[in-house]
């Protein structure tokens, strides 16, 4: 099966917000397989924790991804349940919390999405 990665990179300052950096439109149907991201600094206290919306409704069931750890370098992995990303939808980023205080740096984050 033909594999697809969208990725968003946010650079300083983080900002919570819907809709963040690309909107990607997948032209074939998909399952997403895994989610990676990465923060060059997490915030300072607090988490980055973000979600992935496929036409405006979360891809995620509870908890989102977010990097937890209070560092100088933060990466994760997360395994997505098996669900369908329909063709023409449109894969969006949204920061839904960055912590108190002092906010991360450089957040990647990275959809791995399986044709089906």
């Amino acid at each position: 099966m033909a594999k697809r990665f969208l990725t968003w990179h946010l650079s300083t300052p983080l900002q919570v917000g819907a809709s963040q950096r690309e909107a990607y439109e997948v032209e074939e149907n998909y399952r997403p397989v895994r989610v990676w991201m990465r923060v060059s600094r997490t915030p300072s206290p607090g988490n980055v924790v973000i979600d992935i919306n496929d036409d405006d409704v979360s891809i995620f069931t509870s908890p989102k991804p977010g990097i937890q750890t209070k560092s100088l370098l933060g990466e994760r992995d997360y395994f997505v349940e098996p669900r369908l990303i329909e063709k023409k939808s449109v894969i969006t980023l949204d920061v839904d919390q960055i912590g108190a205080g002092e906010g991360g740096e450089n957040l990647t984050v990275q959809l791995e999405l399986e044709q089906v």
